[in-house]
């Protein structure tokens, strides 16, 4: 979207509405799937998807009413459109990617890795590796501890830092 504000010819693309489609088709379906993802304010997700509905109204609508000689083609055209917000919304809901932490005890005392944020507990039995799989919400800084009494108070702590 950046780029299309910077272009000498920005504003004569909303003057005459040509080249201004391809903005507005990543912007709708970014906004449906916004609508979508369960993620946001509750109000902000029913007003998207008021939105996307009254676009996709509009879409079906315009090419019911179009004269008989435009009707294939903006039938096909409308199918399209529709096609891509769909399939735009659909890529904008993925969640957030497995994580999975390789963890070897090479000690000769047990312990264990503790994410409390993601109700992640593995144990850790000596000489051997354990893996902690989870899926990280939401970007943000998470405490990590060892639960074996005195292994936090020594200093078997820490913080994952998951960025988007």
């Amino acid at each position: 979207m950046l780029p299309a504000l910077v272009q000498p010819d920005f504003v004569a693309q909303l003057k005459t509405g040509l080249g201004t489609g391809a903005i507005g088709t990543a912007l709708i379906g970014m906004l449906g799937g916004y609508a979508l993802s369960g993620r946001g304010p509750r109000w902000a997700r029913i007003a998207s998807r008021a939105a996307c509905a009254a676009l996709i109204l509009a879409t079906i609508v315009g090419t019911a009413v179009s004269t008989p000689e435009l009707r294939s083609t903006n039938a096909f055209l409308a199918i399209t459109l529709l096609a891509l917000l769909s399939l735009l919304a659909a890529a904008c809901t993925l969640p957030h990617l497995p994580i999975a932490l390789r963890l070897e005890n090479t000690d000769t005392m047990v312990h264990s890795f503790d994410i409390d944020a993601f109700d992640v507990h593995v144990a850790m039995p000596t000489g051997t590796a354990a893996l902690a799989l989870f899926t990280a919400t939401a970007p943000g800084s998470y405490p990590f501890y060892c639960r074996i009494p005195g292994h936090t108070e020594a200093g078997m702590a820490g913080t994952l830092i998951i960025e988007p």
